[in-house]
């Protein structure tokens, strides 16, 4: 079995393109019987405290206005970490839903094929065609977060 480099993305992602999905064409040729995504990004969590603490209280007040907020009160909400999130799925070149995976690890590695697939995909048979992957930026907390994606194919 040989492996193949199908697809690569090595970017930035600033906090304008969170709350929003991105997809990416991907070629798979004929006699394709595994796909391998593999997907990191960095830094999973903001560590400026200024920003840190700019940003927890333009949230706690717009999603917790009083009174709500006064539940907080002797809380340690600077302990709240705020993280990136981001997540992958695929679509098959029919167009069929193969999966995603929303997970927190900002490192994982995604296994399709006809006989299984990672936890969030379902098996399927690998099909020559356009292939699409989806990035969803459901959160940046950090400018920029640093995003690389590596979708293999495995040939007999």
């Amino acid at each position: 079995m040989n492996e193949q480099i199908l697809f690569t993305l090595d970017r930035p992602f600033r906090p304008a393109e969170q709350n929003q999905t991105y997809f990416f064409p991907i070629m798979v040729p004929a006699r394709c019987e595994k796909l391998t995504i593999d997907f990191s990004y960095d830094p999973k969590q903001l560590a400026d405290g200024e920003v840190f603490r700019n940003m927890l209280a333009a949230c706690l007040s717009k999603y917790m206005p009083p009174p709500y907020s006064q539940e907080l009160e002797g809380l340690p909400v600077e302990k709240i970490p705020l993280v990136n999130l981001l997540t992958v799925s695929l679509d098959a070149s029919d167009r069929r839903y193969i999966g995603c995976a929303h997970r927190h690890p900002p490192r994982q590695r995604h296994e399709i094929s006809a006989g299984s697939a990672s936890r969030g995909f379902r098996p399927t048979e690998i099909q020559e065609g356009t292939w699409r992957l989806g990035l969803q930026c459901h959160a940046i907390v950090t400018d920029p977060v640093q995003v690389n994606i590596c979708v293999k194919g495995v040939f007999q």
